[in-house]
């Protein structure tokens, strides 16, 4: 009997090793949990006791369409797509809340999480935020009306590079541009290939003309600094608007989101800067679909040709 209770003690402890060393190992080198094998819940409600989150819940919904996700790799990892909720005059610590709602049902989940100062650090308290529509309302006042457009991004924490507009262009009056929220309709995680996959229809009617931005205010959030664009594995490359660009340059990323006067509203914004020309680029002039495939990266690497901490692939289809 004594052998039984002495052999069913030491399977006890083999199995509580291997469980702690399973959690160790899903820990990076940063000591961020990067947890790509987690099976994300889509679409249930944050605790009822816990009143901000579910007020976010309320104001948020799933931007994705039935079967869009036909011939997506069979082990990647299904990313939610977050519509944009206002956050004009919200303190500080609300804004800090949805963001951690958020980072905690995507694939960067972790306990200890805290947004980056650098990136999220001079949010002023009871501010307006800039709305994601703001062309076809003329009184200045009402640019801070509605959906923010920064939270596009602090509610998609698993797009770590999204697009924006570099500025904004108050004569462009078009539906498509009040109406385009610049997200991705599909977004995915293939674990084999690190690779983080956002999907575009189409950017706004190419009559407008006008460029874009590639922001990597989550990339930063979650420290990666370094982007750059792999020609060989894009098709169809957009033309950048600097001879000095991704494609022939490695970048550092610069985004954060501060209080500033682009809102022309008595008292400023908060909204997304800088801008930032070596990541801007135009609008592709003929109906082909377009990949832009980028590295990145922690730390400077030696070569563009180094092996990515993680990479993304921006598909614009273009129909």
């Amino acid at each position: 009997m004594n052998k039984i209770i002495e052999l069913a003690i030491c399977i006890f402890i083999i199995i509580s090793l291997l469980t702690v060393y399973s959690k160790v190992s899903e820990m990076n080198n940063d000591d961020f949990r990067f947890n790509p094998s987690k099976k994300i819940e889509m679409n249930k409600k944050p605790n009822q006791n816990n009143n901000d989150s579910d007020q976010v819940f309320k104001q948020t919904s799933n931007y994705i369409l039935d079967n869009i996700y036909k011939g997506m790799p069979s082990d990647a990892i299904y990313i939610q797509i977050n519509l944009p909720i206002e956050l004009s005059f919200k303190t500080k610590k609300e804004i800090y809340d949805i963001r951690k709602f958020y980072v905690k049902k995507s694939i960067f989940a972790y306990n200890a999480y805290e947004p980056s100062d650098a990136q999220f650090g001079q949010i002023e308290d009871g501010k307006p935020w800039i709305s994601i529509d703001k062309c076809n309302i003329p009184p200045k006042p009402s640019r801070i009306n509605g959906p923010s457009e920064e939270a596009r991004f602090i509610n998609n924490p698993s797009i770590l590079v999204g697009i924006d507009f570099p500025y904004s262009l108050e004569e462009i009056t078009g539906a498509d541009y009040c109406t385009d929220l610049l997200l991705p309709e599909k977004a995915y995680y293939d674990r084999r290939n690190k690779e983080i996959v956002t999907e575009y229809k189409s950017l706004l009617s190419r009559s407008f003309n006008v460029p874009y931005d590639l922001k990597g205010l989550n990339a930063l959030d979650f420290g990666y600094r370094y982007v750059y664009l792999d020609k060989d594995k894009s098709f169809n490359v957009v033309e950048f608007v600097e001879k000095e660009n991704i494609t022939n340059t490695i970048t550092e990323l610069q985004d954060y989101i501060h209080l500033g006067g682009s809102c022309e509203v008595e008292g400023g914004c908060n909204n997304g800067s800088p801008y930032q020309p070596k990541l801007s680029f135009k609008h592709p002039k003929e109906h082909k679909p377009v990949i832009l495939y980028l590295k990145l990266w922690k730390k400077m690497p030696e070569s563009p040709d180094a092996p990515a901490d993680i990479n993304q692939k921006i598909i614009i289809k273009n129909p």
